[in-house]
């Protein structure tokens, strides 16, 4: 089932990506070695533009309308702002809105009556890497340009079926009764429709302008999830992933590229109409 709250964060894996003898037609351009986390994260998780912003509509059951803002920066960055309008009345409604905020440091869930955050361990990576001799970020970043270069190269040789919307192409498909639409390059949908409701993008802009707080983490859950203290737990799993990197070994990027989602607490039945649209199991990517 496709998760359309995670619209970010949503494209397929290629399975066969650095495996056999597809590895040896990768290609990349000249390596350029970050020197800094940011030039780690941005090549790590690379965006088809330096600020995307795109806005859809949403429609769902008993007159259930809505709006949803995505802002994509590379670098492992993605605000998700959502505002749903539920009818209660023959006159009336209840708006419920949330925000998803993913960094390098955090994942955010957060709505009225419901939320969850936990930590990223993506920066602390890219802090690892910056701890390692010079010929061994090479070797990590080697292997990172060449999945992305295998990942271009199986687009262009198994496209699928191409749609274009608003201007930009993305990859439409069918299970069941679900559709959709992902914008690969940029790992999020431009349409989703099931039995329960569709959400279509209605406006992309590229080189868009962001506050400067736009990713920051709203100021009641502004605490660090991932205190020094758990420094010394999690950095040899970090050294064994930038390890494994270094052999020319793909298999961490899977779930490194791909988004992880919070888990939202149980609340009124607002929050459970949230959770419901989000995917999540109800009372308490795909």
């Amino acid at each position: 089932m496709i998760n359309p709250a995670c619209m970010v964060g949503t494209q397929p894996d290629d399975a066969n990506a650095g495996s056999g003898n597809e590895a040896q037609a990768w290609s990349t351009p000249a390596l350029s070695v970050p020197t800094t986390a940011q030039e780690f994260l941005e090549t790590l998780l690379p965006a088809p533009n330096t600020a995307i912003f795109v806005s859809y509509d949403l429609e769902g059951p008993a007159g259930l309308t809505g709006e949803l803002d995505i802002r994509l920066a590379p670098g492992g960055y993605a605000r998700e702002d959502w505002s749903m309008h539920v009818p209660v009345s023959e006159r009336d409604s209840e708006t419920v809105g949330f925000v998803h905020i993913r960094t390098p440091e955090h994942e955010l869930w957060q709505g009225d009556t419901v939320g969850g955050q936990h930590a990223s361990m993506l920066r602390a990576l890219a802090e690892r890497y910056l701890a390692l001799a010079p010929e061994h970020r090479r070797d990590v970043i080697a292997t990172i340009e060449r999945w992305h270069a295998s990942l271009r190269e199986a687009r262009q040789l198994h496209p699928g079926d191409q749609r274009t919307i608003l201007g930009t192409s993305c990859l439409w498909t069918r299970i069941a009764a679900q559709s959709s639409c992902t914008w690969e390059e940029a790992g999020i949908l431009l349409h989703y429709e099931g039995n329960a409701f569709t959400i279509r993008a209605t406006r992309i802009e590229l080189d868009s302008t962001f506050d400067a707080d736009t990713f920051a983490l709203p100021r009641a859950s502004s605490k660090r999830a991932y205190h020094d203290n758990d420094r010394t737990r999690h950095d040899g799993a970090l050294d064994a992933i930038l390890q494994q990197l270094g052999r020319g070994d793909v298999t961490p990027l899977v779930s490194l590229t791909r988004s992880e989602h919070v888990t939202a607490p149980s609340g009124p039945d607002a929050s459970t109409l949230v959770r419901s649209l989000a995917g999540q199991p109800v009372p308490v990517h795909d």
